[in-house]
């Protein structure tokens, strides 16, 4: 879910409605084991499904598959590694998540705390006195997308910055793109996706730690969680798998909103190829990072899982961790379009228990992280395509599911 999907989401449906079997599907339906998945994520490529995919799947407290398939780049010469450098656009949504629950366990605010309490600098309408959910909008709300502040929708999709341009701060964006005299609905049980959300909450953490957002997730949690290729810019010599897009309707109006010029590698064989873009808006898509930090950080979360089921020792859950799994894991279910997601993360149910995702998909990839606390096993897929499947990669990581690590 990210802010492609706003131009996409169309088209999708009308190709949809052209064809009742979709071919990722019928690829991964024999996969029960490493090589008949091997075998399959072989032929997504080939098929051009994407160029290029990476696979991580940690299972109880280790990696176990850590792979990558097809082209990195344009030069087909270049592969896929679990090395590979990559955007995880909406993804990056749990990172911020951990960033504002870090913070309520340190004292710095409560997740019933008002957003106006905040945001005065922001001169919301909804933040005057006399508004009526100026005391029910809280930062719970704004974790669940039931706060009911609009999505920006394509004023986002303008917001695509490059390696040269200076990481932002989320209160100048925030104010830049918010207008002080819009209403917002009023917060709900149920309510919409918005990655305003998660711009507000980046904003937040930077109001109440008085530090830039980007700084304060650094410092506060990829450090502490030792994932030194994450980040809101790429590390130094990380190779990168290139995102790509097809030559179709939907790049089309993209360019309208980005800077064809500057975000542009090359066109080849009807599929544009970027080079590293980023996005201003970092806590709802900013992050990028790879194989390896993924499968790093989906063995914290899921140590943390178990240890909130019990009766595991907490001992190896790391302590930045530690608070939130708790929180999520009692926290209230809340539908968001349909779905069942408790502060942020996606409650999925499947024969292995419950999952908690998330997916994510903007310029030039489509990416899901999947979690599954009761076989402690973490799947992710990402993809240098910016839609790869119709489901956000969600069938890759199901089929991975069933094979019995």
């Amino acid at each position: 879910m990210s802010y492609l999907r706003i131009i996409s989401s169309a088209l999708v449906i009308v190709l949809a409605g052209c064809s009742s079997v979709n071919p990722v599907d019928s690829i991964l339906e024999p996969v029960g084991d490493t090589a008949s998945l091997d075998t399959a994520l072989t032929q997504l490529v080939d098929s051009g499904v994407a160029p290029g995919l990476s696979l991580a799947v940690v299972k109880n407290g280790r990696p176990v598959y850590l792979k990558g398939f097809g082209d990195a780049d344009s030069s087909q010469s270049t592969d896929v590694t679990a090395d590979s450098g990559f955007n995880l656009w909406s993804v990056s949504k749990v990172f911020t998540q951990l960033a504002v629950l870090n913070l309520v366990e340190d004292g710095f605010a409560q997740l019933d705390d008002p957003i106006c309490k905040y945001i005065q600098w922001l001169k919301s309408r909804e933040c005057a006195a006399d508004a009526s959910a100026v005391d029910t909008r809280t930062l719970r709300t704004l974790l669940n997308h039931t706060a009911g502040v609009p999505d920006l929708g394509l004023k986002l999709y303008g917001e695509t910055q490059f390696e040269t341009d200076a990481v932002p701060s989320q209160k100048a964006i925030a104010t830049r793109l918010l207008d002080p005299s819009d209403s917002w609905s009023e917060p709900s049980n149920e309510s919409r996706y918005s990655n305003t959300h998660y711009l507000l909450l980046a904003a937040i953490v930077e109001q109440i730690s008085n530090q830039t957002f980007a700084d304060y997730v650094q410092r506060h949690v990829l450090e502490p969680l030792g994932l030194k290729n994450t980040g809101y810019r790429y590390s130094a010599g990380l190779p990168i798998m290139s995102g790509s897009h097809p030559a179709d309707i939907t790049s089309f109006f993209a360019f309208f909103y980005v800077d064809k010029a500057q975000a542009v590698q090359t066109k080849k064989k009807g599929r544009y190829w970027f080079n590293k873009v980023y996005n201003s808006s970092l806590g709802s898509t900013g992050l990028v990072s790879n194989g390896h930090d993924i499968a790093n950080f989906m063995t914290s979360m899921l140590d943390c899982l178990q240890a909130t089921a019990g009766p595991i020792s907490m001992g190896s859950c790391k302590q930045i961790i530690e608070a939130a799994t708790v929180k999520v894991t009692k926290s209230p279910a809340r539908r968001v379009e349909g779905l069942e997601q408790k502060l942020g993360w996606f409650v999925l149910p499947t024969q292995l228990g419950d999952s908690f995702a998330h997916g994510g998909s903007g310029m030039g990839y489509t990416a899901m992280l999947q979690l599954f606390p009761d076989e402690d096993l973490g799947i992710f897929v990402v993809g240098n395509d910016s839609y790869f499947d119709r489901n956000g990669g969600l069938a890759i990581t199901s089929a991975a599911s069933r094979i019995a690590w």
